[in-house]
């Protein structure tokens, strides 16, 4: 199953994530629809968070109509930072180290290049209508203690086509989900997991846990394996070491 894209391309706005919201809201819209942005103005990450946007990078948000349970709608974080993943392979040059931190970001010698943002709306019947997938990636202009993909790539490159790349290499795992399901997504997933088998920190909104970092249920849920040893599964929280 491929996705036909369809790309809008923009100078300067406050969040593609809200460009597509607001065109979705008033009219049937198709899946595939991409926002894309020079720059924005009020980008945001997970939990509010802004994201730094200087010309140069890559910021687009596109819609999905999944169709899904709430519960596996996290399926597709998992689905787009591997296909992100794939996407830098063809670029960055080797001595680099790229990894994949729970739940949402790329980093590249530690440091983060790229992020998603997942927002939803839900249907009469309880399931995922609507997916705004938020895409960040840092190319020519990585904010303070970021990391661009152009430092560790000897292409040249353009955000035109590392989006072009990303919005094939999608519609190949999109189809590979659709056909399989999540199991082979998240094995490729925990393949590159960030600090796997180690001792990692999460915050949660009231506390903060700490313990081994044992992987992903099917679900794409973190599991944490306590200091008593109690399997703690964790479905939304901040990572931080």
């Amino acid at each position: 199953m491929s996705l036909n894209w369809v790309i809008e391309n923009y100078e300067c706005v406050e969040s593609t994530q809200d460009i597509l919201k607001e065109i979705s809201s008033s009219t049937f819209t198709e899946e595939g629809l991409v926002i894309s942005a020079q720059t924005q103005t009020a980008g945001r990450g997970r939990h509010g968070n802004v994201w730094k946007a200087p010309k140069g990078n890559l910021y687009i948000s596109f819609l999905l109509h999944p169709e899904c349970e709430i519960s596996v709608a996290g399926h597709f974080s998992f689905l787009i930072a591997v296909a992100l993943s794939k996407t830098i392979d063809k670029y960055i040059d080797s001595g680099h180290e790229k990894s994949l931190k729970w739940p949402n970001d790329i980093l590249i010698d530690g440091k983060k290049c790229a992020g998603i943002l997942l927002e939803s709306n839900i249907s009469p019947k309880g399931t995922i209508s609507d997916l705004y997938v938020g895409v960040g990636v840092n190319i020519l202009a990585p904010p303070e203690e970021r990391i661009g993909l152009q430092q560790v790539s000897s292409q040249i490159l353009t955000v035109e086509s590392v989006l072009n790349t990303l919005l094939k290499t999608i519609n190949i795992y999109y189809d590979l989900y659709s056909k399989k399901g999540f199991k082979e997504i998240q094995n490729l997933w925990i393949s590159e997991a960030y600090r796997l088998h180690e001792k990692i920190n999460v915050r949660l909104p009231q506390k903060t846990l700490s313990g081994i970092f044992e992987g992903l249920d099917e679900e794409g849920t973190l599991l944490l394996r306590l200091d008593n040893g109690v399997l703690e599964r964790i479905t939304a929280g901040e990572v931080y070491f």
